[in-house]
């Protein structure tokens, strides 16, 4: 029967095509045998011709049951992905308010005590352009202070105290001419707020010292004056005993300008504005003793593995006076405000010796930053610090379980790019000692002050900086 359909058709086509007009009639030539077709296929397949086109069929056939199971395993995934993160929402709720819980809301003190404390560091910092030379000041410090302070139950501590700080920091590279900060004293606020077996404060106030400036053969800009300035930093106290405690502290004291002019040419003159920056350790007796009893803390997360940020606190001062000689420009580097930036990250371990508060551990460090130093052999060749990154060991002591006290030992690579041309690099080992604190202020997060001095080979001067750093313990 198809054969013949199949024939006739083609019968009926080259008949058409052999009339004249064929293509004009082939339409109606076909329509009777086109409809035998139509018949002869109903017989077949019921419904076909009224019924959807056939690829539109297929995709029913093919494309529902596909979509049908596409959207089951998409709503699978998602309900997975739910499960997943409310699960994980419900243990980072849990880690918070667990966190939460340690966060210290009244360490049992309301009271009023005075004391009194000595202190002892290192002094640092440039205070003056000179047309020849950049003077950075380094020496030591030993001072004293008395006060008195107000421990709230609400946690707030408001202290208030007079200091004096005598200091050896002094600038005498050549032998010719010697920039010198003698002492200071004065008086400052401290408001702070406890943690647990301490407390962090900052610290503002007022200073006045005596600084000099000596040349040999004498030139037309020498001094020996006070003046006056104000005093910002901040610190750590933590309680040792019920009456001792120690103190890590920061100072930066600002003094006013001093102006000289030259004896033989009035309009000639420098302008020089001395500074310093010092780092301390205290140590504190008040008169009136804690209630440690009342004080609830958690314990130091010794035996356990942290990471940490870290950044300097700004040591490097330099002041942006100008000195005030017709016809001599100001170097970029005397325009600064700021000798460089210093920030990074640490990963490290703490192994408490068996049950007693002695510990040891070991850090791995990276940062960046953008110091400059000089060839200890060529004082014109500056390089400027980009990279450092090595390890340390620390040794300290937990006291009065929520703080430790340690000594850090090690060794860093730093990289240094030559100054005007940054093709050129270097790298340097370094030897990396100093000292820090560190207390709880949740179970996992702690904040930490450090003061720490790199000293790379052949490079001048050494590094040193304070810094502050939160750690988490995993």
């Amino acid at each position: 029967m198809k054969r013949l359909v199949i024939i006739t058709l083609l019968f009926s086509l080259g008949s058409a095509l052999a009339e004249e007009g064929s293509f004009v009639d082939l339409r109606e030539s076909t329509a009777p045998m086109l409809e035998k077709v139509r018949e002869k296929s109903l017989e077949k397949v019921p419904g076909l011709i009224d019924s959807l086109p056939l690829a539109r069929g297929y995709k029913n056939i093919l494309g529902d049951p596909a979509l049908d199971a596409v959207g089951k395993l998409n709503d699978q995934l998602g309900e997975a992905l739910n499960e997943k993160l409310l699960a994980y929402e419900e243990k980072v709720q849990a880690l918070i308010s667990e966190e939460l819980s340690f966060v210290p809301r009244d360490t049992g003190q309301d009271f009023f005590s005075s004391y009194v404390g000595v202190s002892g560091g290192r002094m640092v910092g440039p205070w003056d352009h000179d047309l020849d030379d950049h003077p950075y000041l380094r020496g030591h410090t030993a001072g004293g202070f008395l006060g008195f302070g107000h421990f709230f139950n609400s946690n707030v501590y408001i202290g208030s105290e007079t200091f004096f700080n005598y200091m050896t920091g002094v600038y005498y590279p050549t032998k010719t001419f010697k920039y010198r900060n003698h002492y200071n004293f004065g008086l400052a606020v401290l408001p702070g707020y406890q943690v647990y077996h301490g407390f962090v404060y900052l610290r503002t106030g007022a200073v006045y010292g005596r600084v000099s400036r000596t040349v040999n053969p004498v030139d037309d800009y020498l001094f020996d004056v006070y003046r006056f300035g104000y005093q910002l930093g901040l610190g750590y106290n933590f309680y040792a005993t019920r009456r001792w405690h120690m103190r890590l502290d920061y100072a930066y004291n600002g003094l006013s300008n001093v102006s000289i002019e030259s004896p033989d040419d009035p309009e000639q003159k420098q302008e020089f504005t001395p500074a310093s920056s010092l780092y301390t350790v205290g140590a504190v007796y008040y008169l009136n003793p804690l209630n440690m009893k009342a004080i609830q803390s958690p314990d130091f997360p010794l035996n356990r593995i942290y990471l940490g940020l870290y950044m300097d606190i700004p040591n490097h001062f330099q002041d942006d006076s100008k000195d005030q000689v017709p016809g001599v420009a100001v170097t970029e580097e005397e325009s600064s405000a700021l000798d460089g930036f210093l920030g990074g990250v640490e990963v490290g371990y703490m192994f408490q010796i068996g049950q007693t508060p002695w510990f040891v551990g070991g850090e791995a460090f990276a940062n960046i930053t953008d110091r400059d130093f000089e060839e200890a052999n060529d004082r014109d060749m500056i390089w400027r610090n980009t990279f450092a990154s090595g390890g340390s060991v620390l040794a300290g002591y937990r006291i009065k379980r929520s703080n430790i006290l340690y000594l850090r030992t090690g060794a860093s690579v730093a990289t240094f790019e030559k100054e005007g041309n940054k093709e050129e690099t270097m790298s340097k080992i370094g030897l990396q000692y100093g000292l820090g604190g560190e207390t709880v202020v949740t179970k996992r997060f702690a904040f930490r002050l450090e003061y720490s001095r790199d000293r790379y080979a052949d490079m001048s001067p050494a590094d040193e900086h304070f810094t502050f750093a939160v750690n988490f313990y995993i």
